[in-house]
C-alpha cells in the first residue's frame, strides 16, 4: 500500500539507480484509522474527479448539441422568412385575380342590362 504525505529521508542517489539503500522515516507510523481515512478521502477525491470529468463531457456534448440546435433555428428563420415573403406574393395574386373577377361580373352584368 503505497501512503502518500508521509515525510522520509533517502539516500540523494537512490533514483539514479545508485546509493546506499538508506531510507527512514521522519513521521511516526501512521494509525490504521488515519490509513483507513486517508484512502478513504483518497478514493472520494479519484470519484470527484470521475464525476467531473463525465460532467466535462456531458457538457462539451450539450454544447455541440446546442451549436447544432443554433444553425438548426437560424435556417428555419430564413426559411420562415421566406414562406412570408411567398404568401405575401400569394396574397397580391390573389386580390389581383379577385379584383379581374369582379370587373368580369360587372361588366357581363352591365351588358346584360344594357342589352
Amino acid at each position: 500500500m503505497k501512503i502518500h504525505g508521509r515525510r522520509f529521508l533517502g539516500c540523494p542517489n537512490y533514483r539514479d539507480g545508485g546509493g546506499c539503500n538508506y531510507f527512514d522515516w521522519i513521521d511516526p507510523p501512521i494509525s490504521n484509522r488515519k490509513k483507513s481515512t486517508f484512502l478513504s478521502l483518497l478514493r472520494r477525491n479519484e470519484s470527484s474527479e470521475v464525476r467531473q470529468h463525465r460532467i466535462e463531457n456531458k457538457l462539451e456534448f450539450v454544447e455541440g448539441e446546442m451549436h447544432m440546435l443554433r444553425a438548426d433555428v437560424d435556417r428555419l428563420e430564413v426559411e420562415r422568412q421566406s414562406l412570408e415573403e411567398n404568401l405575401r406574393t400569394l396574397e397580391q395574386k390573389y386580390k389581383f385575380v379577385v379584383y379581374v373577377l369582379i370587373a368580369v361580373v360587372c361588366y357581363s352584368v352591365g351588358r346584360s342590362i344594357v342589352s
